[in-house]
Formats: C-alpha cells, structure tokens, sequence
C-alpha cells in the first residue's frame, strides 16, 4: 500500500498555492474545473500524469525544452566562446582563471528546465539529479547562448555546473540575462532563491 502524504507535502501545495495569491472565486474555479478530480482518476486507472502534456493543454510552454549544441572546447577559449555569443555586457568576474575551460569537443543537448515556483540551487541541483540529469556547465550555457540568441530575451537561463567562490566565501553561477534590450552574461549569488520565471540548463548525465 502507499505511504499516505505527509504534511510537508501538503505543506508544499498550501505554498504553491500562496505563491500564485489566488482568489476564492479562482480557488473555486479550480475546483469546479474537475482538473484535481482527473489528476486523481488517471492515477486510480493507472494513467501517466505528464506535466508537459497538461500544460500544453492549458496553452502552457512545457517544463523541459531541448536544445542540440556543439561545445568546442578544442578551439575556442573561453574569451572566444564569450565573444561568440555577442553579448552587449559581460561580468567581469567570468574568466578562465574562475572558471577553468577543459573538455573534448563534442555535441550536447542542453535542456531547459522550469520548476515554476521558487527554489533554492542545493534543492534545484537535488530534483535535477533525481531526474537523471546535471546542471550544465558555463561552456556548454554559452554554446546555447551563441546558437539561440534570442532564449534570453524570453527568461533567464542558469547554468549551476559552474560554480565560482570568491575571497569573501560568496559563490556564483553564471546566467543568461536580459535587461529589456540588451543581452547580458551575468553572474547571479548561488545562495538564493530562484524565480518561478528562472530557466535552468541541464544535460542528461
């Protein structure tokens, strides 16, 4: 028999919930909507539940996006693959003394990974190894940044593989931004809570 749900489980869904600061006419529109009842049936009939598929149906962008990159680590730099993103603003703190290049060339797919809510890095790090993946590292973000340009004006895109710790014991990942017009490539604090908007590069270990 199954373990019945604990209450840091239902401690979760309250704050999924509060998160999104819904109404009580949107609350009971949910529940009206008959879309928890056939969470519940599909699972007593022994259905799958997949999430993308859900959120396609509500005309959702799925969780998980897949994108096929060549990470060149046999002819390009790391100032090479910085400049071949085209980025109007770099942080001046990404360079190959934090964050050391070394790898064979190779193709990967890097996929895109939305938790819509917020998250802390040790946690997201937790769910993406559960899942069979890693967090992908900074050469392998700016081969995505470099072939699809355009990602970062629709969200911000992390890559929590690459991990700089400054003197002062304050660690940093590096991201794709962008501030309205200007593609930007960022470092962001790693101890800190993630927006639900936040993507998160990943590559199937």
């Amino acid at each position: 028999m199954s373990e019945k749900a604990t209450f840091s489980q239902g401690f979760h869904v309250q704050k999924l919930i509060n998160d999104q600061n819904p109404t009580v006419d949107e609350l009971q529109a949910l529940i009206e909507s008959g879309v928890i009842a056939c969470y519940f049936e599909a699972k007593r009939l022994g259905k799958p539940t997949d999430s993308n598929a859900m959120r396609k149906a509500f005309g959702l962008e799925p969780f998980l996006a897949v994108y096929k990159v060549v990470v060149d680590y046999y002819n390009l730099s790391l100032a090479q693959m910085i400049e071949a993103g085209k980025y109007y603003w770099v942080n001046d703190d990404i360079t190959a003394e934090h964050f050391p290049v070394k790898g064979e060339s190779k193709q990967v797919e890097i996929t895109l990974l939305h938790f819509d809510r917020y998250i802390s890095s040790d946690e997201a790090v937790k769910e993406i190894d559960k899942m069979g993946y890693r967090p992908a590292t900074l050469p392998e973000l700016l081969a995505l940044g470099a072939s699809q340009p355009e990602l970062q004006r629709q969200f911000p895109i992390v890559a929590l593989g690459s991990v700089w710790q400054d003197r002062g014991g304050d660690r940093s990942v590096p991201g794709l931004w962008d501030d309205g017009s200007k593609r930007n490539l960022c470092l962001h604090w790693f101890d800190r809570d993630w927006h639900p908007d936040d993507r998160f590069a990943i590559v199937r270990k």
